[in-house]
């Protein structure tokens, strides 16, 4: 194993957590300075689709293919996904804010979310691009575990614009 000198520059005294890493609030607004497009993670648990939205999300490899998205153990899509063989994940498309509220917990009694089917695995209609991911493994870390899923079918809208977060508001990209 390759171990790093200890760097006098940085004792370990002075790399104490702080109390804005130590305070839950400050470091949501902290992770939230970063830019990131809006994800419906889905499954099925008998004959009801179960949906999840999520900017925790990130491509892990290429070859093998992998995705990976990242779900607190608190979370009902956790134990969900934990029994999933299949699981869908939907990149939302600049329109599609209702659909992220309504999977992030804040419904609207009028709006139905569509889906399309795809492998078995239900994705989000109209989303600019889906994936279908076999649960490949997860990884347990602090409150969350990371889901990473082999792809096994994908899709995409060349032409559509994604749904952007950032600073816990919906946006576009200017263009």
């Amino acid at each position: 194993m390759l171990m790093s000198p200890v760097n006098e520059a940085y004792p370990p005294e002075a790399l104490a957590v702080s109390e804005r890493v130590a305070d839950p609030k400050a470091l949501r607004s902290t992770f939230g300075r970063f830019v990131s497009g809006v994800t419906v993670i889905t499954c099925r648990s008998g004959n009801t689709t179960h949906g999840m939205t999520a900017n925790s999300f990130i491509s892990v490899s290429l070859d093998p293919a992998r995705a990976l998205v990242s779900v607190r153990k608190a979370a009902r899509m956790h134990a969900l996904l934990s029994g999933a063989d299949v699981f869908g994940l939907s990149v939302l498309s600049a329109d599609q804010s209702a659909v992220s509220a309504h999977f992030a917990g804040a419904p609207d009694a009028d709006f139905e979310p569509q889906f399309n089917e795809r492998c078995g695995v239900p994705v989000i209609a109209s989303s600019i691009a889906w994936m279908v991911c076999r649960r490949d493994s997860v990884v347990a870390i602090g409150d969350h575990s990371l889901f990473i899923g082999e792809l096994i079918d994908c899709d995409h809208d060349p032409f559509a614009d994604p749904l952007v977060y950032f600073g816990g508001r919906y946006g576009k990209l200017a263009g």
